[in-house]
């Protein structure tokens, strides 16, 4: 019985260790399972992660980066070139979420305009803010917007482009630039460091620096002015060095070349009208993804009148400094621009079918015969108003009964069509103010 009872105190402890050694394994195996798991997880991951980065970087390098390199005249630190470097910039830079940007060269340091438009050709540059002597060489017929004397006011170049832009826009692409950007600086003044420019016979005794495109040529030819062929750079040497004595030119360029230390006189006239455009070569716009076009051209085209207001602020603030300088500002007589005008209109029909079509020509004049009627119309409705409130007051103090309650100066106040005229309805309302 002893032995018996012994095999089974013996046998007992041993079946335990059987069993801890199968826990044993099985928590190893465990452990192993679960660390597969974690490394199978783990790779997962890891793998979920390359893939992103892999189609960033896919996106990344089909990410579109575009940079124009533009020139422009304008000295650096001038409100000008603020506008372009903020305001221009940073239009084009948020419709594209940043992946085109403009480089402005300001200054000339890229040259003159006709060294911009040689490096558009071969795509040292993608585009330019041509002034006029710019867009003389890029498009001629773009002379017919500085005819002189064609226009009267700042007001009549403006309402000409915003209703002929399209127009104009198909000059340039023909000649293979696409417009951006359309401003209209204030007239040129005429400037000298010897004598008045009153009459053709200042004109003739001076020596003008002839930079512009054949329309201004023709103009000057047609005041009997001398001309010295001089590029842009060369202007402010020639001037101080006395080859030249007489220029056309914005004040706001005169001030930026300090030509204004050694200038007399200073004249503004409507002699000259300057159209400037913001332009890029048309490579380079059909190269720029078509989803950004719309809304790059929309936004630009919407910025065209805050330049306009810009050059005109900067303009007269330049004007104002010369003359503050010591300038002596010259004003024209209606006599004497009326001998100039007459003197230089043969130029308008001259140059017709040469430098620019017929048919633009009369375009503009209508619009500005239209323009100017509906300018006079709405001179004559406030003479007429302050007509009839002088009629109010004299008929108070006189007891006049007025016909109609209406004074009559000028048989062409008659002549106005009455259904547009607001006096019509208001004369019943002066009527009953009345004390019959």
């Amino acid at each position: 019985m002893r032995i018996i009872i012994t095999d089974r105190i013996f046998y007992r402890p041993y079946k335990l260790v059987l069993l801890r050694g199968r826990i044993e394994q099985l928590k190893r195996k465990v452990v192993l399972v679960m660390a597969i798991r974690k490394f199978c997880n783990l790779t997962l991951v890891l793998l979920v992660l390359l893939l992103c980065w892999t189609a960033l970087s896919m996106a990344e390098s089909r990410k579109v980066n575009i940079t124009w390199k533009m020139a422009t005249n304008v000295p650096e630190g001038m409100t000008l070139t603020k506008f372009f470097n903020n305001k221009v910039s940073e239009t084009l830079e948020g419709l594209t979420g940043g992946n085109a940007s403009f480089n402005w060269y300001h200054g000339g340091i890229m040259g003159d305009d006709e060294d911009w438009i040689s490096k558009m050709h071969i795509d040292q540059l993608q585009g330019a803010a041509l002034d006029s002597s710019g867009v003389d060489i890029a498009v001629p017929a773009m002379g017919i917007m500085q005819l002189p004397f064609l226009f009267e006011s700042h007001e009549e170049v403006v309402h000409t482009r915003d209703i002929l832009r399209q127009k104009l826009c198909n000059l340039f692409e023909e000649r293979g630039y696409r417009v951006l950007m359309f401003g209209v600086q204030p007239f040129d003044d005429l400037y000298s460091t010897k004598r008045q420019l009153r009459m053709p016979e200042d004109f003739t005794k001076s020596k003008f620096a002839a930079y512009t495109g054949i329309v201004v040529q023709e103009s000057f030819n047609a005041l009997g002015a001398n001309q010295i062929p001089i590029s842009v750079p060369e202007i402010v040497s020639s001037m101080r060095a006395g080859i030249c004595n007489g220029l056309l030119a914005p004040a706001v360029w005169y001030v930026g070349s300090q030509l204004y230390t050694i200038t007399k006189y200073m004249t503004p006239s409507n002699m000259r009208c300057t159209v400037a455009g913001v332009v890029v070569t048309t490579k380079t716009w059909n190269g720029f993804p078509e989803k950004y076009r719309a809304p790059v051209e929309k936004a630009m085209l919407e910025l065209d009148h805050e330049l306009d207001n810009t050059m005109e602020i900067l303009n007269e603030k330049c004007f104002k400094a010369m003359a503050k300088y010591g300038v002596k500002k010259i004003k024209l007589s209606p006599d004497e621009i009326e001998v100039l005008k007459r003197q230089t209109r043969p130029v308008l029909n001259n140059l017709a079918g040469k430098v620019y079509t017929r048919e633009l020509l009369d375009d503009i004049q209508r619009i500005l015969d239209e323009y100017r009627s509906r300018d006079a119309y709405n001179q004559d409705t406030n003479v007429i108003a302050l007509l009839s409130s002088n009629a109010i007051e004299e008929a108070k103090k006189k007891r006049l009964i007025l016909k109609n309650g209406i004074i009559r100066k000028n048989k062409r106040f008659e002549e106005i069509d009455k259904r547009r005229q607001w006096w019509w309805v208001a004369e019943n309302r002066m009527s009953k103010s009345l004390d019959y």
